[in-house]
């Protein structure tokens, strides 16, 4: 087969998407999302059914986390244990989840995506209605492990999903718009946790969460087919398949920079995340309430950023979007640390108004990161995606404790962390992915 750079797998030639066909397409669950055939000749539909299942997928995570915390001080007063032992089922799901993205990606590459999927959906449920019934501080954290553990599948099959469907520039376009979709759940999360810790209490919020749990596996059996054909997978008779997948992903110069892009850009919204209600509400004197608002507007921005991404990597190519996306970040991020460096508390509004520049760049820098990591990996796209999530979920934890390195988040640390991972976002694409390598199409 002959090579292409990686410039010309992001823009395939444009062809007229196939029409529906009569009886046969009746009946499906949801409109179609016809994106027209792949780069590959593979046929590229996608069900609104299955984005929304897919979605799901992708925003377990923020809902486990973000709802149960609000509750945090009632799991320390109900099981009589210290706020230390209750911030390990946070650590310990954090854990869990990158661990369980090395496992379950490359599980799939073998296997196939839908029966790990079916497998780790069907453990969550467990694992949830562990947590609800947990009588001791060491099964909560031991459930909350296993819970990050199964539940990460969802970012890892959600990504691979996509890049078996989809390539180059449509590729772009579905992460964009899965983005969107789950850029949704860090809103609704803990106004939602808020609102129900309560009238429900810690255990209640732990059966809600077992009852997403089963409706994400009730929709991966109902609408999820099996997107990896058997002809495509690592056969288990080839020795050594997981050694030479890994080698194949972490050998690759520009699958390495743009994951270090999205795991350093990832950390600009992480450090904004971690900091941010310590200085808005101790630092400027806001109500919860209205940090609230404040975060909320953030979200809504960064929705914006990937529902403009998914428009302009079609007269662009979705590297240029990135570069453009990255030096936004940068700017945006710079200005916001000279601001609290220059005055230690500058204007709040003037201060949310260049973090929102930031907020609006994290669309594209994940999506985009994502498709053109993805994009040569087709045959080790579980492996990859794996990779990717692990390295990010890593440095989001480092940014989010450099945050508070000197015993309290400040607007000048918070935007110092900002700053400078914005700073090694831009350098890692530099470095590795600025010159396009010539690779084959898997």
């Amino acid at each position: 087969m002959p090579e292409r750079t990686a410039d010309t797998l992001e823009r395939p030639a444009p062809e007229a998407a196939p029409a529906p066909v009569p009886g046969r397409d009746a009946g499906r669950i949801g409109r179609w999302w016809r994106m027209g055939p792949a780069m590959d000749g593979r046929a590229v539909t996608m069900t609104a059914g299955l984005m929304a299942v897919v979605a799901l997928l992708g925003a377990v995570t923020p809902l486990a986390t973000d709802m149960y915390t609000p509750s945090l001080p009632e799991v320390a007063t109900d099981l009589g244990v210290t706020s230390a032992h209750v911030q390990s089922t946070v650590a310990l799901y954090m854990v869990g989840m990158a661990v369980g993205q090395l496992f379950w990606g490359p599980l799939s590459d073998r296997f196939g995506r839908r029966r790990p999927l079916l497998v780790a959906s069907a453990l969550f449920v467990l694992s949830s209605i562990g947590a609800a019934a947990a009588p001791s501080i060491g099964l909560l954290i031991t459930a909350r492990f296993l819970q990050g553990f199964t539940g990460s599948v969802g970012i890892t099959m959600g990504k691979a999903l996509a890049r078996d469907l989809s390539s180059g520039v449509r590729l772009g376009q579905v992460l964009s718009l899965l983005g969107v979709i789950t850029g949704l759940a860090p809103i609704i999360a803990p106004v939602l946790g808020g609102v129900l810790a309560e009238p429900i209490g810690w255990r209640g919020i732990m059966w809600v969460l077992a009852g997403i749990a089963v409706a994400l596996l009730t929709g991966c059996a109902g609408v999820v087919s099996e997107s990896l054909p058997p002809g495509r997978r690592r056969s288990g008779e080839e020795a050594g398949w997981l050694r030479r997948s890994a080698r194949s992903v972490l050998t690759d110069r520009m699958f390495l920079g743009y994951t270090l892009a999205q795991a350093f850009g990832c950390g600009v919204l992480f450090a904004f995340i971690s900091g941010s209600a310590i200085v808005i509400e101790n630092q400027y004197g806001l109500r919860p309430l209205q940090y609230s608002l404040v975060f909320a507007l953030n979200a809504v921005v960064m929705i914006i950023g990937g529902l403009l991404n998914s428009r302009l990597i079609v007269r662009h190519t979705p590297r240029r979007v990135l570069a453009g996306a990255l030096a936004l970040s940068l700017a945006a991020s710079l200005v916001a640390a000279a601001l609290a460096a220059l005055t230690g508390q500058p204007p709040l509004w003037l201060l949310m108004v260049v973090i929102v520049f930031a907020s609006l760049a994290n669309g594209p820098i994940m999506a985009n990161t994502t498709a053109l990591a993805l994009e040569p990996h087709g045959a080790d796209a579980g492996m990859a995606a794996a990779v990717q999530g692990a390295v990010q979920a890593l440095f989001s934890g480092v940014a989010a404790q450099l945050v508070a390195v000197g015993g309290e988040a400040t607007a000048a640390s918070m935007t110092a962390v900002m700053g400078g991972a914005a700073a090694l976002a831009a350098v890692s694409y530099l470095a590795l992915c600025a010159r396009p390598q010539r690779s084959a199409v898997p």
